[in-house]
């Protein structure tokens, strides 16, 4: 990275972004392919930004990383994005930040999951997952998965309720309009 691109810390810090978000959604796809160097209109070059991310997991359970981090694809732990972190020269509390980043988007990024029209069975493998590698602080995870399953069941028996009445409605108003 420091011999091709333009700035390379910055590009650094993005690559480590990158690692870190594709290892949380369980993305065993990051490869080489999937990551690029895009010359833009002032002629710097920059990492492209990330592509082709999928959750493998959903249909390959056990599917690690593509490309090991300091030398692990899978189980990774704080102490292996630390070394990451060093090894490309990032500073400790930027490191932090990327995963702080990850703690404000998560519930976020379980809402969308809970969502999406994956059949239940995968939303709640994905959700578990996210979750499970979400950088927390605090109470015991499956204490959160727990409670993130329970309200996302909640606000999907709202929304179905939320549904139901306005179908109803529509149906009263065709109903009182054929007879007017």
């Amino acid at each position: 990275m420091a011999r091709f691109a333009s700035a390379p810390l910055v590009d650094l810090l993005r690559l480590y972004r990158q690692f870190v978000f594709t290892w949380w959604v369980g993305n065993g796809d990051l490869h080489l392919k999937n990551l690029a160097l895009l010359r833009d209109a002032d002629g710097r070059w920059r990492l492209s930004p990330t592509y082709d991310q999928l959750n493998t997991r959903l249909v390959l359970p056990d599917d690690p990383l593509a490309m090991p981090i300091c030398g692990k694809k899978d189980n990774l732990k704080p102490g292996a994005w630390r070394e990451l972190a060093e090894r490309f020269g990032i500073g400790a509390k930027a490191a932090a930040r990327v995963h702080a980043d990850l703690r404000l988007v998560g519930h976020d990024a379980v809402e969308l999951v809970n969502a999406c029209p994956l059949p239940e069975t995968m939303r709640k493998a994905y959700v578990e997952l996210l979750v499970a590698r979400a950088p927390q602080r605090g109470r015991h995870r499956a204490d959160q998965a727990a409670q993130v399953g329970q309200r996302a069941q909640h606000r999907r028996c709202r929304t179905r309720r939320i549904l139901q009445r306005e179908q109803d409605a529509r149906k009263r108003r065709m109903h009182r309009s054929r007879h007017e």
